[in-house]
């Protein structure tokens, strides 16, 4: 395994696979959602994938308002069925 480029987030990822011939390991339900839009192929990796963690960040002044705390609780409702 060579690692040529890392990203901050997915969608950087999608669009640096999409204009190059280097391949990017990343859910496949992400991948899927934009098959059509970047031109991928999908593809099983040859080993295991190892797990990573997702993160939210919030304004520490803004976190408690009621629509950035409902938004906190739906992703944590989402993120538990996956």
């Amino acid at each position: 395994r060579s690692v040529a480029v890392t990203t901050p987030h997915f969608l950087a990822a999608l669009m640096t696979v999409s204009e190059s011939d280097i391949a990017a390991l990343m859910p496949r339900r992400l991948a899927t959602a934009f098959m059509g839009r970047y031109r991928l192929a999908l593809f099983e990796p040859p080993y295991p994938s190892p797990p990573f963690e997702m993160m939210s960040l919030w304004h520490r002044d803004h976190g408690e308002q009621p629509p950035i705390a409902w938004l906190r609780q739906l992703l944590r409702e989402v993120a538990a069925e996956l």
